[in-house]
């Protein structure tokens, strides 16, 4: 999916790749972030040159981007998570609900693994969402992280103020519901993903 993903981007941008991918993944605890380095993002990534949280030094080349050569984009892998009992409280200056302000950051591990208040809490205690960094090709400093995540949580098509994830884990969530309705049958009994219209094909229709 990813390498065809990657076609369609070079068809529309002139037969040029990204320079770089950010990668967030999410529904996972931490005892699986090895397995998403090992069956996610190695197949992702073409080298890796750097060592970060939960990751082991590695060098090998993988399907997906290798297969592209020298333009291989960069790639930063970001462990989503959702499903936790961490919770944060202002010492000083809270909103009205007695929350941090949106944007508070709590790190951990020299910044590239975080605990993210980004929305406002609009009743009850705000719940963080975790980022954890496993692979980062790009070399993005704690600063240049935590403000592309947040400022991200400002992008969502759907809301008009911040959400509590990174629109791409809601858009991937969509995506998949929407997969559903173009499963069918194969003459085999098998199950096959229909393609759609070429007028939907290069379009976010589904959210």
């Amino acid at each position: 999916m990813a390498k065809e993903l990657l076609k369609r981007y070079q068809i529309k941008n002139h037969g040029q790749l990204p320079e770089s991918i950010l990668y967030y993944r999410d529904g996972l605890s931490e005892g699986e972030f090895s397995q998403i380095i090992a069956n996610e993002a190695e197949p992702l990534k073409g080298k890796v040159n750097s060592v970060l949280l939960y990751s082991a030094k590695t060098d090998s080349r993988t399907e997906v981007c290798a297969s592209f050569g020298r333009q291989a984009p960069k790639i930063t892998v970001v462990v989503v998570v959702k499903r936790h009992h961490t919770r944060l409280f202002p010492t000083e200056r809270g909103d009205r609900n007695g929350n941090v302000l949106p944007g508070t950051v709590v790190e951990n591990s020299g910044g590239h693994d975080i605990y993210l208040v980004a929305h406002p809490g609009l009743q009850g205690t705000v719940r963080p969402t975790r980022y954890a960094v496993l692979v980062d090709q790009n070399n993005l400093s704690a600063d240049d992280f935590q403000r592309l995540t947040n400022n991200l949580c400002w992008s969502y098509a759907r809301a008009t103020t911040a959400v509590s994830v990174v629109p791409p884990v809601y858009y991937a969530d969509q995506a998949c519901e929407r997969a559903k309705l173009h499963v069918r049958e194969a003459p085999d009994g098998s199950q096959i993903l229909g393609q759609v219209h070429e007028d939907l094909k290069f379009s976010m229709y589904w959210q």
